[in-house]
């Protein structure tokens, strides 16, 4: 690793860094404002609407209604779409602007004539972004802190949301194989960033359509959405370790599919 490149990652993008951790963290309390102000029997009442229970077990990876608790109902913001769009928003805009960014500026000639290898450059900018990772786990169990503190939900228990926020890196940490993996590949950012957009809505249509169409099931273990399944740690009071296995291995192989065709590739002239 070059840590003179390492730091130039994170100068570059840090408004994007706390900013986006801040957004998350706020989004946690903002949203447990929200249920705490729903009357519980009238959460039951729409859990009882089959397209609705079933949209819910698709996004939180077990059947809420068996997880009527407040801890339960604090664990829907990690997964919810919003927060899960700004923090892929994050990792892509990172990934590709440190490497693909790189040659679609033309500068990737200068970067490439310093005396460090492509696998150091490769390795320092895969490190920054990885680095993230803890900034935003620890933004959404302090935003969990806060907004039990603020809305008095004092039955959360905020040891559950670490073991939520310890799946949720992992999770992080395969879109940052995957986006790293694919800019690596790729000449133009545009191409790169709708290439791992595509990868997303891939995975979150089949996740979400296998709850209405069984068909869809037997797809649905390619989707990284599937091994992300807050309410089952709630259920099982652990992480769930064939579930980070998974992400850990696909994140791995984008990740040294992209060393291996960076370290090997001509960069185009501009």
């Amino acid at each position: 690793m070059n840590l003179a490149l390492f730091n130039k990652t994170l100068r570059d993008h840090w408004i994007f860094i706390l900013g986006g951790s801040f957004l998350m963290g706020l989004f946690v309390v903002v949203f447990m404002f929200a249920t705490n102000s729903l009357p519980m029997e009238q959460t039951k009442v729409w859990l009882d609407v089959p397209w609705i229970k079933s949209l819910i077990t698709s996004l939180m990876g077990s059947d809420i209604s068996s997880v009527m608790t407040p801890s339960g109902m604090a664990t829907f913001s990690f997964t919810h779409p919003v927060m899960l769009a700004i923090m892929i928003a994050l990792v892509f805009s990172i990934a590709s602007g440190s490497l693909v960014g790189e040659i679609d500026r033309g500068t990737i000639d200068l970067l490439a004539s310093l005396p460090i290898s492509r696998s150091r450059i490769y390795t320092s900018v895969s490190l920054a972004l990885l680095c993230c990772g803890p900034l935003m786990c620890v933004s959404l169990w302090c935003g969990a802190a806060i907004g039990r503190k603020l809305t008095g939900q004092s039955e959360i228990d905020l040891g559950q949301l670490v073991l939520v926020a310890v799946q949720f890196f992992f999770v992080f940490a395969f879109l940052c194989g995957m986006a790293l993996g694919v800019s690596a590949m790729c000449s133009r950012r545009v191409v790169a960033i709708t290439i791992c957009f595509g990868v997303v809505l891939y995975a979150f249509t089949v996740n979400v359509l296998s709850a209405f169409w069984p068909a869809l099931k037997y797809i649905s273990y390619s989707s990284f959405f599937r091994y992300y399944a807050p309410l089952k740690i709630v259920e099982s009071h652990s992480v769930q370790w064939d579930s980070v296995a998974v992400l850990s291995i696909a994140g791995a192989v984008f990740w040294m599919a992209g060393l291996i065709v960076f370290r090997r590739r001509d960069f185009p002239s501009t």
